[in-house]
């Protein structure tokens, strides 16, 4: 049975098949120069969003089960910590952009035509599903269908199927045991977690901020976080093996679409 010292250095078995939202960000940086370079190429002006730089680029496990980092909770209680990635412009939305650089981003015309063929009024062919469609097949490649939903799907599943585990209702009750002692009568660590007083303010009032360390230090005590790991770590093993082929293949495409993010982000810095 996992006892972590630190959650943070945690990784479910999945997440080596999964892009980290920081590895999503630098992917969908590079695919938004890639399309601004073929609409420029057209003639038409692109801007790119900056790309987000605050996002998670390790394990997931210190949210997965509730907070988990004592440090953090000290701080915020319940609330997320500030994200300066909040405040960036993000992408203009499609229905800001006249109707000819629609058709030429998206590759599809007004009346809902898609497909080969598309011209703009100059005449000038537009490339299969639009300058984003150009860009998406630059970076992800030919994506077979459904590797990164199956990834996916076992993320899912072995979330909610562990959390019935009688493994895990055993360590659920002692953490509530744990909690009760302090003078907290939660059931389970999501009501804690989704106590209605916490969502009153936009920062974390003192009861909350004690609360929120009395869940961390009892999940420390009763190990609730080791229990929940391995018990799906477990179960997602087993998926794995069963999905290996399918799944290896799937960790090679990430990585060439890495790497092509990389090489496209790396060219654009001045």
């Amino acid at each position: 049975m996992t006892t972590p010292g630190a959650t943070t250095e945690l990784r479910l078995p999945i997440e080596q098949y999964l892009l980290t939202p920081a590895q999503h960000s630098e992917i969908e940086h590079a695919t938004a120069l890639l399309t601004q370079a073929c609409m420029q190429r057209y003639g038409y002006a692109f801007n790119v969003a900056p790309m987000l730089t605050h996002q998670r680029s390790g394990g997931q496990i210190d949210k997965r089960y509730g907070p988990s980092l004592l440090s953090q909770v000290q701080k915020y209680g319940y609330h997320d910590p500030p994200n300066p990635d909040k405040d960036l412009p993000r992408p203009a939305a499609l229905s800001s952009f006249p109707e000819t650089e629609r058709l030429l981003l998206t590759g599809r015309s007004p009346n809902g035509q898609v497909g080969e063929g598309l011209k703009l009024p100059s005449g000038a062919t537009v490339p299969q599903g639009g300058c984003a469609g150009e860009a998406k097949r630059k970076t992800m490649g030919d994506e077979p269908s459904g590797l990164s939903d199956l990834a996916q799907q076992i993320d899912t599943a072995s979330y909610s199927i562990s959390a019935q585990a009688p493994q895990v209702a055993a360590a659920e009750s002692a953490w509530s045991a744990c909690m009760r002692d302090r003078g907290y009568g939660y059931g389970s660590h999501v009501d804690a977690y989704n106590d209605d007083r916490w969502g009153k303010s936009e920062t974390a009032e003192p009861l909350e901020i004690t609360v929120a360390v009395a869940d961390v230090e009892c999940k420390q005590v009763t190990n609730f976080i080791g229990v929940w790991y391995s018990v799906e770590s477990a179960f997602q093993q087993r998926q794995i093996d069963q999905n290996r082929e399918k799944l290896e293949s799937l960790r090679v495409q990430l990585g060439r679409q890495l790497s092509a993010a990389a090489e496209t982000n790396s060219s654009a810095r001045p």
